[in-house]
């Protein structure tokens, strides 16, 4: 009985070993950040030994950056729930992007559902509590972002509520129409703005909600995390990383991608 369980440890011991080889990348740090609206924020560190890998994508990947961990963009392609990837044996690129599609509500319960290929590390907002789970978690732990949870691989279901309810919704939605009606007129003149902006100055022309995320900026040193940008303003995660990159591409702040979040630093010029 004893030889009959070695062996039969020693098969799928050597089946997992081929499957690792087969696979042919290995995930160094796999992390989920859940945002009270739902959406959750893959990160991953992969190691990829072939030239050409097919990485396996959990949910529609939404904003989705590749790089390697020097910095450099990856050419890649995305397929159903995949992405293929091309660049040099022996890379470690970064992966990251978000998906609402790990998660539903019922009622007040939230339930985060997915599959894992490997260990991954949960990171839930501040104000949600766990009230259900599905696997026995590898560790607990706290940061300044909420409640840590590490999974084992494997099928993961975990049911929470949170202490506010954050509901996402446009700023357009919230306006009067004199207020929609004075952005149409900015927006009609933008073209002309940009084109004059070098002499007329672009931050007289910049929303309320851009001149606010700017003095955050300055209180806090000239830079700060994404996710401090999202909880201090209450933002859902689509407007706060459409607010930064527009001003980005005012060339006001500066994203540089460190520990596997975004943070934002302003120029010296703004």
């Amino acid at each position: 009985m004893r030889r009959n369980a070695l062996i039969t440890l020693l098969i799928f011991s050597i089946l997992a070993f081929h499957i690792h080889v087969a696979q042919g990348y290995d995930i160094e740090k796999y992390t989920i950040s859940v945002y009270p609206d739902g959406y959750v924020e893959v990160s991953m560190t992969i190691s990829i030994s072939e030239a050409e890998e097919t990485v396996p994508l959990l949910g529609t990947p939404e904003d989705l950056m590749i790089y390697t961990v020097t910095g450099e963009p990856v050419y890649y392609e995305v397929g159903n729930d995949t992405i293929k990837v091309y660049f040099s044996e022996g890379e470690r690129i970064e992966v990251s992007y978000f998906t609402n599609d790990l998660t539903s509500k019922r009622g007040r319960i939230w339930t985060l559902s997915f599959n894992s290929s490997s260990d991954v590390k949960v990171i839930f907002p501040a104000s949600a509590t766990i009230v259900g789970l599905n696997v026995i978690p590898k560790e607990f732990s706290s940061s300044d972002e909420g409640l840590v949870i590490e999974f084992p691989m494997g099928n993961i279901s975990v049911s929470y509520v949170l202490g506010r309810e954050v509901e996402e919704r446009s700023y357009l939605t919230s306006l009067t129409p004199f207020i929609l009606l004075s952005i149409a007129v900015v927006l009609f003149g933008f073209l002309w703005i940009k084109r004059k902006s070098k002499r007329l100055g672009l931050k007289e022309y910049l929303r309320e909600e851009d001149r606010a995320v700017i003095e955050f900026l300055k209180e806090r040193g000239g830079q700060a995390f994404e996710s401090e940008i999202r909880k201090h303003f209450i933002l859902p995660k689509t407007s706060a990383w459409r607010l930064i990159k527009r001003l980005e591409k005012y060339g006001i702040v500066e994203v540089e991608k460190v520990g596997g979040q975004n943070l934002v630093k302003l120029k010296e010029e703004a």
